[in-house]
C-alpha cells in the first residue's frame, strides 16, 4: 500500500482471507478485457476473424518460398564478362565510323 509520504507498507490479509497476488490479478483483468473486446467486435460484424492453419503459422511456406527464390536467382544469373571479354566485344564492332559513313546506313 502506498502511504501519503511515498513509502510502501506491505498489506497483510485479514485472518481467513486469501492472499492476493497483484500481478496475477492484473493479468486476469487484462484477459477479461480482451475477451469482452473480442465479443464486442464479433457482435458488431465490423471485422472478420479468419482461422489460420497451424502449418501456416510455422513459417514453412515462407521458408519454401525463400529457397525457391534463391534457387531461381542462382540458376538465372549470367556471369559478368571479364574486362578482356568486354573490351573484345567493343572491338568486334569495328572502328568508329565517320559522319559520312553513318549517313549512308
Amino acid at each position: 500500500m502506498l502511504r501519503s509520504d511515498g513509502s510502501y507498507a506491505r498489506v497483510v490479509p485479514a485472518s481467513g482471507e486469501a492472499p492476493v497476488r497483484a500481478q496475477s490479478r492484473f493479468i486476469e483483468l487484462a484477459r477479461e478485457r480482451v475477451k469482452e473486446g473480442e465479443a464486442h467486435i464479433r457482435a458488431s460484424g465490423r471485422y472478420q476473424f479468419v482461422q489460420v492453419h497451424p502449418a501456416a503459422k510455422s513459417g514453412a511456406p515462407e521458408e519454401r518460398r525463400r529457397r525457391q527464390t534463391e534457387k531461381r536467382n542462382s540458376t538465372n544469373q549470367t556471369p559478368e564478362p571479364s574486362a578482356d571479354e568486354f573490351a573484345g566485344g567493343l572491338r568486334s564492332r569495328g572502328p568508329p565510323r565517320s559522319p559520312d559513313e553513318r549517313q549512308g546506313s
